[in-house]
């Protein structure tokens, strides 16, 4: 029933998440401040995140980081996900790869950024993105690991 019953599947995520006492939208725009509700989540996350980053670095791998955006995130006022990430990067010393304006720029040309069921991108979406990421790559890695 969970693989086959959309409806089981929305039951339980609906469970879970008044569970847990947090509904996406009710607390987005306190999800991602500094010494905010959600600061030790924050926090997992991007230790998880530097344990790639050295596991990388220990074996000679090239690593970047790419914050991929979902509805709301660009919209006015909602990039502060993308301003803490970069801040964060930049402090620990590895390149962070911005598609947010890019992305902005597409959602304001009236074009559809992601599909509002799932929060997927649309092709459109996709291009943009994995343009910006094709393009820090090129600058950045050696032909050795991105052949030009």
């Amino acid at each position: 029933l969970v693989i086959h019953s959309h409806a089981l599947r929305w039951l339980l995520k609906e469970l879970v998440l008044n569970r847990q006492g947090f509904i996406m939208g009710d607390n987005l725009a306190e999800a991602y401040l500094p010494d905010g509700q959600h600061e030790p989540e924050w926090n997992k996350v991007l230790e998880e995140i530097g344990k790639v980053h050295q596991l990388c670095k220990e074996r000679g791998l090239p690593f970047f980081l790419v914050y991929i955006p979902q509805y709301p995130a660009w919209l006015p006022g909602q990039d502060l996900p993308d301003r803490r990430l970069a801040a964060w990067a930049s402090e620990k010393g590895f390149p962070y790869i911005r598609v947010l304006d890019p992305i902005r720029t597409l959602a304001a040309s009236g074009a559809v950024v992601s599909y509002p069921k799932d929060g997927h991108y649309t092709d459109e979406g996709e291009a943009v993105l994995s343009g910006c990421v094709a393009g820090a790559l090129e600058e950045t890695l050696s032909p050795l690991w991105f052949p030009r």
